[in-house]
C-alpha cells in the first residue's frame, strides 16, 4: 500500500515537474513520497526478515536428535556425578 502511493505521488510529481506546474504547496506531497517509501522499505525488510526466520525455524524443527524420527528439536543430555 505504502509502495503504491509513492509510485503514484512521484508520478504526478513527476510529470508535473517539466510543465511548470508544481507549486510550493506540492512541498508537503514530497515529503509524503519519501516517508511512503520509507515505510514501504521497511515493511519489505521486516516481512523478509520474519519470513525468513519462519523458515529456519521450520527448516530446523524437522532436525531429529532423538531415535523415533518423529522431529520437533528434542535434546536430552545426561551425565553421572
Amino acid at each position: 500500500m505504502f509502495g503504491l502511493r509513492s509510485r503514484s505521488l512521484n508520478n504526478d510529481l513527476s510529470t508535473r515537474y517539466p510543465e511548470g506546474r508544481l507549486v510550493p504547496a506540492d512541498r508537503s506531497k514530497f515529503d509524503q513520497v519519501k516517508t511512503s517509501n520509507a515505510l514501504a522499505n521497511t515493511l519489505m525488510i521486516g516481512g523478509g526478515v520474519i519470513a525468513l526466520t519462519g523458515l529456519s525455524f521450520w527448516g530446523l524443527s524437522a532436525v531429529s536428535f532423538d531415535s523415533d524420527g518423529r522431529g520437533g528439536g528434542k535434546f536430552n543430555v545426561g551425565g553421572h556425578w
